[in-house]
This record gives C-alpha cells, structure tokens and sequence, in this order.
C-alpha cells in the first residue's frame, strides 16, 4: 500500500497545525498511487495560493462547511483555548500582557462569523478572495477564469502589493492603471477594456456579499474606453513566409510548435499543454493521434475527455522524441512574435494564430464537410459549443487521418 507524505509548507503550518502531512492511499497501484498523489499535491498547490488572501477567510469556508455539531464542538475548544492562554484580555491592566497570535485570532473571527456573527472590517474581502469565490460560485469556464487572474495579477502589479481590499479601490487608481495598461504593458484598447470589464464583474460580485458595498460606486465603470468599431480578422500565412519565420526561431521545440500548429489546426493554448502521453497510437485503428486537451476545459481531465487528432504523416516523425513543451503559451507567444517581425515586420494580423486559418483553408479548398473539420480543429458550430471525445470507432479515425493528411507540406 502506497503512502503519500510531504512536510508541510511554512505558510500552511499554522493553518493546518502540523509540520508534516501524511496520509494512506489505500492504493498498491502504482499508478493510481500517482494519480491521488498529484491530487494531493493539487490541493497543496491552491492552499499555498490562498495564503494571500490571509488566514481568515480560508478558516471561515472551512468551517462553514462543517456540520453544525462538529462546528459547535471546534468553536467551544477554540474559545475555551482562547481564555485559558489570554485570561485577561479585555482588563484594563492586561494592555501590555501577551496577546493572540495573527493566527489564532483569525480562527477565533471565522468561527465566530461561521456562527452568525459579522465580518470585521479587518476582515472584509480582498480582490483575491473575490476572484476565487467569484469563480466557485460562477463555475467559469477555463478561459474566463484565466482571463479573471490575468486582469488582477496586472492591476496588483500595477499597485505594487500582493493583495487590495475589495473597499480600498480608488477610481482614481483604476484611471491610472488604465493608462499604465496602454503606455507600459503595451496593450491595445480593445484588451484593455476587457480587462477593466472583468475586474467590475468581480467588483459587482463582491457588493453582493459585503451588505457595506452594496451603495457604493463600482471604481471599475464608465471610464470611457474607446475601441475601434470593426474587428480585424487574422490573415492565414502565406507559406513561403511562414517557412521564413521557422529558421528565426531559436530551437528545435519551438520550431515544432510551429509544425504541430500547421498540421493540426490546434489552437495555442491547446498545443502548450500537449504531454508525451497525448502522443500515441489508437489500439483500434492502428492511427497516431494527438489527445488535445480543449482551451476551455479544466487541467487534470482524464484523457477520454481530450479531443483526438490524427497525427499527419509529415507530423509522425517530428514528434518521435516529443517530451512535452517546458514553457507557457503565451512566453512562446513572445518568442513566435520576435521571429516573424524579421520576416512580416509587425502586422497584427499575421500571428501564430494565424496558422489556424491555413488549416481552416485548406479544408474549404477540399469541402471538407465542417462536421468532420470542426470536430478536428474544435470550432463550434451553429452557436453550440461541441463536445469532446469526438471520436469513436475505426471509421472516424481513418477518415480523419485522410483529412488531416490534406495538409500541404510545410
């Protein structure tokens, strides 16, 4: 039987009040052992986040969530423990005895809130807290979520703290930060108001949970932004051009996504997060395929879950060493974007992305009927967003295969 244990982060030691974490995995698979394993690990991960937020409000979901006879029986232990180490707490003449810890008096406030009581203004939300309770509640997709964590990661940056009460928020400030976001962070209007958008959303949650907020004027509205009024499709690459670019690129793997781009019609953010197990061949059919995990689904879906597409035949041995990509999405983005200056200087509309609409192309070139190349390249179709796990059966693979292998050599 597999055992997982980990010492147990400084900043979570207080919190969950041990240095070491362990626990049985009631496994002796080695790999379903790997796989709860990594949960775990997952859990650790998002409690390490949210030590930003501080201590409070992890302690008050915590025991909110507990049955009202566990709670009644933590919260007696908690406030007995409280008196017997601080007995004079309150006294005129105990003003310079000991006092409680940061720790124990967050305990001491979530369990008394958890019971009824009202948030102290010490303790009232911060834009970090809002985001993720924002995101629980709303169950946002992927993407949205992203775009949620990227928008405040800029506006703290741009404040220089690690953290903001939902209530500290100045209009003033956001003025300022949009200003920064187009002379500094270097983004065009359109993104910049998408990014003041999400940040009101937040706010707008927040005045549902703090009564206080409630008549207060959302800092994040009526700023103004104007965008153009059309939108400027991406232009498909012209292929000598393209084959331009490939040589400005520093290695070998970031030339390859470049040839899984062209082959696969994948998008970016789905090509970045493509692991060595993703490659393999179909017992069924005996077809190479890629299992992409879909832009807008979740890490850590099982791989049934993944959308197949069959490996190109040009594709097959370039991807014989494939060991999976070691940067992000979008710190590849800058290095594609370096390389294809040098050859399309800074067109806006020739970007990796563009390399999306060539595969799109040549499908339409071929009529290629869209069920079969929106299954491939993940459109949606009709307004509906298609499942996953498009695939099933020796017919679809292989006629997949032959469509994908329509792609012209790169």
């Amino acid at each position: 039987i597999y055992f997982y244990q980990r010492r147990v982060p400084i900043k979570l030691a207080p919190i969950l009040k041990k240095k070491v974490f362990s626990q049985s995995l009631n496994t002796s698979d080695i790999k379903e052992a790997r796989r709860k394993r990594d949960l775990l690990d997952k859990e650790f991960e998002e409690l390490l986040e949210r030590t930003h937020e501080g201590k409070f409000r992890y302690l008050l979901d915590h025991f909110s969530q507990l049955g009202r006879e566990d709670r009644d029986i933590q919260a007696e232990a908690i406030f007995d423990d409280l008196w017997d180490k601080y007995p004079h707490l309150g006294h005129p003449e105990g003003k310079d005895l000991p006092t409680p810890t940061e720790t124990e008096e967050a305990e001491y406030e979530a369990m008394r809130v958890a019971k009824g009581g009202e948030v102290p203004e010490k303790y009232r939300l911060t834009l970090l807290e809002t985001k993720r309770m924002n995101a629980e509640y709303h169950k946002l997709p992927y993407k949205t979520k992203n775009s949620h964590d990227m928008a405040v990661k800029l506006f703290l940056r741009y404040l220089g703290k690690p953290n903001i009460a939902i209530d500290r928020i100045r209009r003033r400030e956001v003025k300022h930060f949009i200003k920064w976001l187009e002379d500094e962070n270097g983004d065009a209007k359109g993104t910049i108001q998408k990014r003041i958008h999400h940040l009101s959303s937040l706010f707008q949650y927040a005045q549902d949970e703090e009564p206080h907020l409630e008549d207060k004027a959302n800092p994040f509205q009526k700023h103004g932004i104007k965008t153009k009024n059309h939108v400027q499709h991406y232009l498909p690459w012209d292929i000598d051009e393209l084959r331009k670019v490939i040589p400005f690129l520093k290695n070998d793997t970031d030339k390859l996504a470049v040839y899984i781009a062209w082959y696969t019609g994948a998008r970016q953010d789905e090509i970045f997060t493509l692991r060595e197990q993703d490659v393999y061949k179909d017992k069924e059919t005996d077809v190479f395929v890629m299992a992409v995990k879909p832009w807008d689904m979740e890490q850590g879906k099982n791989i049934g879950s993944r959308r197949l597409i069959p490996v190109h035949k040009e594709l097959k041995p370039l991807l014989k060493d494939f060991k999976g990509f070691r940067i992000e999405a979008h710190t590849y983005s800058k290095r594609f974007t370096r390389a294809k200056k040098k050859v399309v200087g800074d067109n806006p509309r020739m970007v990796y992305h563009s390399i999306r609409h060539n595969v799109a192309d040549t499908w339409l070139r071929n009529n290629i009927p869209e069920a079969i190349s929106s299954r491939i390249a993940g459109h949606s179709r009709k307004g509906e967003t298609m499942t996953y796990g498009y695939y099933a059966g020796d017919l679809d693979l292989k006629q997949g295969e032959e469509v994908v292998n329509l792609i012209p050599r790169l």
